[in-house]
């Protein structure tokens, strides 16, 4: 038996760690008894370590594709929004040289309670090649103090790259343009406070 550490990051599930560690969900509670977390709903904390054995790992090529190279599988909520996979530049290396486990988002409010909220809203262009694209909601506000996580063209996602967005206005920027008839399928978050 080869017992390993992995180290989580901020925005993974227990599950993401899991996936991380076997490549299978199938030792999923001998991850929780191996490490010691007493609740399967907790939230790992960045820096907190896990032990599991790496004999148990389901593919073993996934498992060196993916954990040995720095991917980290993240899909909770968390500031980051809510991916897929989070990318670990150094991932033998020490990014928490004090070793102490931490959530990174600490509300200035404590008595308050702060989440994220994941939207979606499109836009059907009335002209040929629109550039510059005031997005609102489905009821028609604007995106104001929005984040973008995603945009669709027709059915194609577009690259960060091929698009600006400014928060303050509420517009995006599409150098290629938009032509008549296309929609633009937009996924955005916000910080609610309660």
């Amino acid at each position: 038996m080869a017992i390993q550490t992995f180290t989580a990051v901020y925005g993974q599930s227990l599950l993401d760690v899991c996936l991380n560690c076997y490549g299978t969900l199938d030792q999923f509670y001998k991850l929780l008894q191996d490490s010691g977390v007493d609740n399967a709903n907790d939230t790992p904390l960045s820096g907190q370590n896990f032990t599991y054995d790496d004999e148990l790992v389901v593919d073993v090529n996934v498992y060196q594709k993916i954990t040995l190279s720095g991917v980290k599988y993240a899909t909770n909520f968390g500031n980051n929004g809510n991916v897929l996979a989070i990318v670990d530049q150094n991932p033998n290396g020490n990014t928490n040289p004090n070793q102490n486990p931490s959530n990174p988002y600490i509300p200035t409010n404590p008595t308050m309670s702060v989440y994220q909220k994941t939207s979606e809203t499109y836009y059907t262009a009335g002209a040929n090649n629109e550039t510059l694209i005031t997005l609102a909601d489905i009821n028609g506000n604007p995106l104001t103090n929005k984040s973008i996580l995603q945009i669709e063209l027709e059915t194609k996602p577009l690259k960060p790259t091929e698009y600006t967005w400014n928060p303050n206005t509420s517009q995006v920027s599409i150098p290629k343009g938009v032509f008549k008839g296309q929609t633009l399928f937009v996924l955005y978050q916000e910080m609610i406070t309660v």
